[in-house]
């Protein structure tokens, strides 16, 4: 997708074409309304004369000050919607920043989790290691106490032997 002016994605060739015909369009447009403005304001102009002159406005000379007024009225609600355009454009655009940063945050979180399930995974093999060695050195003092025992035993055995006689 390419960015192309406030904020609008062009996918592919057709769009592209699509959007050069919107500005072609938007070209015949602007110049049509030029030139119905001009026949616009000449007749209203006329219609003012008749009103100054007569006192009175015919039918003839009422359509074309109807029809200024209410392109005047488009004009402004046009411009009232390019301005808002132009704000929710902004709006937009800083929300997209916010959500940068906003994942930029979470990339580093998610740098950090990864991190500290590294230690764990150190600690956790530490900890195995750990229990190896307490269980190898909980072996030998055992394997220690039963020899203990059986010497003690035997001599015990050999006092009452040689103790008896």
């Amino acid at each position: 997708m390419e960015k192309v002016g406030n904020n609008q994605r062009i996918p592919n060739t057709l769009t592209k074409r699509r959007l050069v015909m919107s500005n072609l369009d938007e070209k015949i447009n602007e110049e049509t309304d030029r030139l119905l403005l001009k026949l616009i304001d000449k007749a209203a102009k006329e219609a003012a004369e008749e009103i100054e002159k007569k006192g009175t406005l015919s039918m003839e000379h009422a359509i074309p000050l109807l029809l200024k007024s209410q392109y005047n009225h488009i004009l402004h609600l046009d411009k009232e919607l390019v301005l808002s355009r132009q704000i929710m454009d902004e709006r937009f655009g800083k929300m997209d920043e916010r959500f940068g940063k906003i994942d930029e945050r979470f990339g580093k979180m998610d740098e950090r989790f990864g991190r500290m399930e590294e230690r764990f995974g150190r600690i956790d093999e530490k900890i195995g290691s750990l229990s190896i060695e307490i269980s190898q050195i909980y072996k030998w003092v055992f394997g220690c106490f039963i020899g203990t025992v059986t010497i003690l035993g035997s001599l015990m055995t050999l006092f009452e032997f040689f103790g008896k006689k």
